[in-house]
C-alpha cells in the first residue's frame, strides 16, 4: 500500500499512528480494506515535527503528508514491479504522477475553538522563488505567522496540485507571457483554452474534516468561491477572514483582476505597497515603472476608477511619445498601440480625436467624410487647449471637455491594446471593447490604403 516502504516499516508506522487513511468525510478507514472504484480516500504520514523560521521568527509545526489513495496504489503497483526486476534506480520516476498535499498543524489548532485555517494552493514562483508577480508567498508566511502568534493556533492545508489555479506550471508559464502582453490572469487562461479555475478542494475539505471536524473555523481567504466549494464538501461552519498580504506595485494589476472576479479585495487594500519600491515591473513583465503617478496620469487613473474600469496606469522611464517607442517599451507589435491624434474640424473649429492603430496613417478624407467636414492636423497649442494634455501623451479619455472621437477599426484585431495616459512616458492596457465603452465612439475605417 505504501511506495518505497518494506512491510516491517509500514507496520511500524501504522502501529505508531503515523500512517493512516481517511475518506472524504474525514473518517478513518482500514488501510488494508479494498477501495471502491471512484471512492475518495487520502493516505497520510505524520505528524512530523517541522521547525520553521518565518520573518526571522521561529515557529514549530506538525507536518502531515497527504496523497490520494488511487494515485498511491497505482504507483505502488509500479514500484513492486521495479523491485522484482531490480529497478531501484528508477524509483525517483514514480513520484512524478503523485500530487502530495501537506497539512501543517500549528499550536493548539486541533483543540481550540474557532481556529484559523488556510487552504493554500501551491505556487512555485511565489512560495519558493519569492516572486512578486503574485501575493502567494507572503500569504503563506503571514498565515503561518498569525497562527503561531494566536492562542487558537491553526492549520494550513497546502494543495500541491493547484499550481496556476490547477492548470500546472507549464501552462502557468505560458499565461505569464500572455500577461506580459497585456492580458490579465483570467484572460490568459482563456486564451490558452483552459479553465479560469480548475482547482478541486475536495481533498482539502476531507483533511479539515478529519483534523478539525465540522466546527467553527476562520478561513484565511479573500475568495468566496473557496468558501462555497468547501461548504459544499461538508464544512458548513466556515467564516471568511480577510487575508491581504504582499501587495506591491508588481502585482497590483493581478490583484485588480482578482477583485473584478469577485475576490473580497477593496480599493484601499491596493493603494498601498508593503515596502518601498524604486523600480517595479508590475503587470507588464520587464517594464520598470515608478510608484507615484504624476498629476496627468493620476487624473487619467482617477477617471478610469470613477468609470468603474479595472485598468491601471503605468509610468515608465522610457519615452512612449511615438507609437514605435511605446511598442518597444511594452514589447508589443506597433499595431497594438492606440495612438491619440488631434485634428481640427475646419467648419466648426473644434477638435476631433482619432484613436488610431500605431501601424496606420489616418486618411483625412475618410475621416472627414465620417465627420461631415474637412479635417486638418491640429498644432500642439490647439491639442493642449482642448484636451488638457501635450501631444505624445494624450489619452483617449479624461479630457478637460468632451471631444468628438473616432476609433480606428483596425484596433479591433488585437486582443489587448495600449493607450497613452497623460504624459509621454505613461500608458495603460485595455481591450478594444473597453476602449469603445470608455469613449462611446464608433469604429470606422480611417486608415490610408
Amino acid at each position: 500500500m505504501f511506495t518505497y516502504l518494506n512491510p516491517s516499516v509500514r507496520e511500524k508506522l501504522i502501529d505508531q499512528g503515523q500512517l493512516f487513511r481517511i475518506n472524504e468525510l474525514g473518517e478513518s478507514l482500514d488501510l488494508d480494506a479494498r477501495l471502491n472504484r471512484g471512492e475518495l480516500t487520502i493516505n497520510l504520514l505524520g505528524p512530523i515535527p517541522l521547525p520553521l523560521l518565518i520573518s526571522d521568527k521561529p515557529c514549530h509545526v506538525d507536518w502531515y503528508a497527504a496523497v490520494r489513495g488511487t494515485e498511491l496504489d497505482e504507483v505502488e503497483e509500479l514500484a513492486e514491479k521495479l523491485r522484482q526486476h531490480d529497478g531501484q534506480n528508477l524509483f525517483a520516476n514514480l513520484a512524478r504522477p503523485m500530487a502530495v498535499n501537506s497539512v501543517l498543524i500549528i499550536g493548539n489548532g486541533l483543540e481550540s475553538e474557532n481556529p484559523l485555517v488556510r487552504v493554500h494552493s501551491n505556487c512555485l514562483t511565489g512560495d519558493v522563488f519569492g516572486s512578486l508577480r503574485c501575493e502567494c508567498g507572503p500569504q503563506l508566511n503571514t498565515a503561518i505567522q498569525a497562527m503561531s502568534e494566536e492562542e487558537t493556533g491553526g492549520a494550513i492545508i497546502y494543495m500541491a496540485g493547484h499550481e496556476g489555479r490547477g492548470i500546472g506550471l507549464w501552462a502557468k508559464a505560458a499565461t505569464y507571457l500572455l500577461q506580459d502582453s497585456g492580458e490579465n490572469t483570467y484572460q490568459a487562461n482563456q486564451s490558452l483554452g483552459l479553465p479560469i479555475d480548475s482547482r478541486d478542494f475536495s481533498d482539502a475539505a476531507a483533511l479539515l474534516l478529519h483534523f478539525i471536524g465540522n466546527r467553527p473555523m476562520r478561513l484565511l481567504t479573500n475568495n468566496p468561491k473557496k468558501i462555497d466549494d468547501l461548504t459544499k464538501a461538508g464544512l458548513t461552519k466556515l467564516t471568511m477572514q480577510k487575508h491581504i498580504a504582499g501587495i506591491t506595485p508588481w502585482n497590483r494589476k493581478y490583484l485588480h483582476a482578482k477583485k473584478a472576479w469577485g475576490h473580497h479585495i477593496h480599493e484601499d487594500d491596493l493603494s498601498q505597497s508593503q515596502g518601498k519600491w524604486s523600480y517595479v515591473d508590475s503587470w507588464t513583465g520587464n517594464i520598470p515603472v515608478t510608484e507615484t503617478l504624476k498629476p496627468s496620469p493620476r487624473k487619467v487613473q482617477a477617471y478610469l476608477n470613477s468609470r468603474g474600469f479595472d485598468l491601471m496606469v503605468q509610468q515608465i522611464p522610457e519615452t512612449t511619445r511615438t507609437a514605435a517607442e511605446a511598442a518597444k517599451a511594452v514589447n508589443c507589435d506597433v499595431a497594438c498601440i492606440a495612438k491619440s491624434l488631434v485634428f481640427r474640424n475646419c467648419d466648426k473649429q473644434e477638435p476631433v480625436l482619432i484613436i488610431a492603430s500605431g501601424r496606420n496613417r489616418v486618411d483625412l478624407k475618410k475621416a472627414g467624410a465620417v465627420i461631415g467636414s474637412k479635417l486638418e492636423q491640429a498644432d500642439a497649442d490647439f491639442a493642449r487647449k482642448h484636451t488638457g494634455y501635450a501631444i505624445g501623451g494624450i489619452p483617449p479619455v479624461a479630457h478637460i471637455k468632451p471631444v468628438t472621437t473616432l476609433l480606428d477599426q483596425d484596433l479591433k484585431a488585437n486582443p489587448v491594446i495600449w493607450a497613452a495616459a497623460g504624459t509621454p512616458n505613461s500608458l495603460f492596457s485595455l481591450t478594444p471593447d473597453e476602449l469603445q465603452d470608455l469613449t462611446g465612439a464608433d469604429w470606422v475605417g480611417i486608415a490610408e490604403d
